[in-house]
């Protein structure tokens, strides 16, 4: 039985209203009062031992850092718990990873080393700490610390969760929508300016480099990369590979229009513009210079200067 003074009976129940006061207002589960060496409580008489308990507050020094692919490393640092005991933790490390790993603290086990197991149920206990865990990972081992403001969970389900500021790492499924995406790059999908109908395609189905122009299933027309005879451009092309614009930019300017059998193009190599197919002219065609060539045009145009010439000997 205990043997306590008024005056001490008084102090006690005193911080005990004060503390579990002030552990409602902030949401924190009562921390049964105790000491370390019960040498300094108000009812230090007969009191003894420590008391961590999964409600208790605390904190940690120990610097945590990702190692390689399958380790995470901490550096020596102090535990310090809410009833002001400290204990020295000695630097150490998760060991080679193949699975998630619980770091946590158990002072019947070691006061001076952080423990770790792969076996949740391990963790649990009346005078452990979960400090994290950590996981193995080919961009370099993850952890993630339970002190502070970090939440540790196999699961998380919330009805909403706003202002958030995360690194989410991959997501691997769901949707994202009514956001703006600043900054970044994304890579491996496909984009779309809608799911159906009338829409705009980035990286179709086995083509990074191009854009569509859709209607359902129907392609309508595509732009991809240009590059003829060299240097960089835009080619847009119909349904028919043989229906397109070209424009290319390198050693020689290129530009060309294609239907079919029909096409003309500029190539300012040569300063040429080459045409194949008939040329139908609703007006005059000026010249400055002569007409050269080879096919029906210059044929044409051979066959009628010489009949003139003729005509002219004959009458003139």
């Amino acid at each position: 039985m205990l043997d306590l003074s008024t005056e001490q009976l008084v102090d006690f129940i005193k911080k005990v209203i004060e503390e579990n006061a002030y552990n409602n207002q902030y949401g924190i589960s009562p921390i049964p009062y105790h000491t370390h060496n019960g040498t300094d409580s108000p009812i230090a008489q007969g009191i003894t031992g420590i008391t961590i308990g999964s409600g208790a507050e605390w904190t940690q020094t120990c610097a945590f850092s990702s190692t390689n692919t399958t380790k995470v490393s901490w550096g020596s640092g102090t535990l310090y718990l809410a009833d002001g005991t400290t204990y020295a933790i000695s630097a150490g490390d998760t060991g080679t990873m193949s699975a998630l790993t619980y770091i946590y603290f158990d002072p019947a086990t070691s006061t001076t080393t952080y423990q770790k197991t792969t076996t949740q149920a391990n963790t649990i206990g009346k005078n452990f700490i979960l400090i994290g865990v950590a996981i193995n990972d080919t961009a370099g081992a993850k952890y993630s610390l339970t002190q502070g403001t970090i939440i540790v969970a196999d699961n998380i389900q919330a009805n909403t969760l706003s202002a958030i500021s995360a690194n989410l790492g991959s997501i691997t499924a769901g949707s994202i929508d009514s956001v703006t995406i600043t900054g970044g790059t994304i890579t491996g999908t496909t984009i779309s300016t809608a799911s159906t109908g009338y829409r705009i395609v980035l990286g179709p189905s086995g083509y990074s480099d191009r854009i569509n122009f859709m209607n359902g299933t129907t392609v309508y027309s595509t732009i991809y990369p240009y590059a003829y005879p060299t240097g960089n451009g835009i080619l847009l092309e119909t349904t028919t590979a043989d229906t397109y614009i070209g424009i290319s930019e390198g050693t020689n300017n290129y530009a060309e229009i294609v239907a079919g059998d029909t096409s003309i193009s500029l190539d300012d190599n040569d300063g040429t513009i080459y045409t194949q197919g008939n040329l139908d002219v609703g007006g005059n065609i000026v010249v400055s210079g002569s007409i050269d060539g080879v096919g029906d045009l210059y044929g044409t145009l051979s066959t009628m200067a010489s009949a003139i010439a003729t005509i002219l000997s004959t009458c003139c």
